[in-house]
């Protein structure tokens, strides 16, 4: 499942991306590019990239932005890129649609013949696809190219060998090393932890998701990096409980006891990073 050699006998390259970028961030980017890389090597030209929102279904958390938001934001990004588009006809079914119908309506849309389709997909998009029944997997790889790029090919590719589904399509299936390492971020967790996403995301985006305050109000599990030591006024030193000193219990006649080592939550607190978001019920 290694970058192949051999060329692609067809001229212009279509990437399909569906998602729900929300937000769209940099290493959504980084992807297209990497994709449109590994497909020119083979021959082919930069035809277009086409962008396909998920709707927001009404089952999602209060942290997910609105629609426009999302395509506000996938415009800011990716506004310096050319030939690229941002299809509405997904997000406008208003309920979920199966991913082969989804590609199949954007190729029929902006795919012509000879055209090298290339519908990307991530490690557990992967995972799902095994699911599906054959005519649905069918659906999704006869006449395209399924690329998935990630740091560790190895557990992408165990899934492909032994599943029969996939059998018949290896050579449609192109796995793209990321050799950065790079990850997907949680841009939604840092904003409400009101953390820089600098880096994350285009400056645009960033500015566009502090002037809409997005993401204000995640639910999300409070981690490690949220347990903060309970400090003096003075901030100069911890705050521990007070310890009894046993040292002259003997003086009473009484069997002296060992100094208890306090317990972590007797000088720990956990504190809330931000004023404004409402603690978990």
């Amino acid at each position: 499942m290694a970058e192949r050699s051999s060329d692609v006998d067809i001229s212009k390259l279509v990437l399909l991306a569906s998602g729900s970028f929300d937000p769209i961030t940099n290493y959504h980017i980084r992807i297209f590019e990497l994709v449109k890389h590994y497909f020119s090597l083979k021959g082919c030209v930069d035809g277009r990239a086409i962008i396909s929102l998920t709707p927001k279904t009404t089952n999602t958390n209060a942290d997910s932005s609105e629609t426009q938001d999302r395509i506000k934001m996938c415009e800011l990004a990716t506004s310096n890129i050319p030939n690229l588009v941002i299809d509405e006809w997904e997000y406008n079914q208003r309920c979920y649609t199966v991913l082969p119908k989804v590609i199949n309506k954007l190729a029929d849309k902006y795919c012509s013949t000879g055209d090298t389709i290339a519908v990307m997909v991530s490690e557990e998009q992967v995972t799902q696809i095994t699911q599906w029944p054959q005519n649905e997997v069918d659906e999704l790889i006869t006449n395209k190219n399924i690329v998935c790029v990630t740091p560790n090919p190895h557990r992408v590719i165990n899934i492909i060998q032994y599943c029969a589904k996939f059998s018949t399509y290896e050579d449609n299936i192109h796995l793209i090393i990321d050799h950065a390492n790079t990850c997907k971020p949680n841009v939604r967790e840092a904003v409400a932890n009101e953390q820089s996403i600098e880096g994350l995301v285009t400056p645009q985006v960033s500015k566009y998701i502090k002037e809409q305050y997005l993401y204000k109000e995640y639910e999300r599990e409070i981690e490690s990096s949220h347990i903060a030591l309970q400090m003096s006024p003075a901030k100069s030193r911890i705050l521990l409980p007070r310890i009894r000193n046993t040292a002259n219990a003997s003086s009473n006649g009484h069997k002296q006891k060992k100094p208890t080592t306090p317990k972590m939550g007797e000088f720990l607190r956990i504190q809330r990073m931000t004023k404004n978001i409402p603690s978990r019920v």
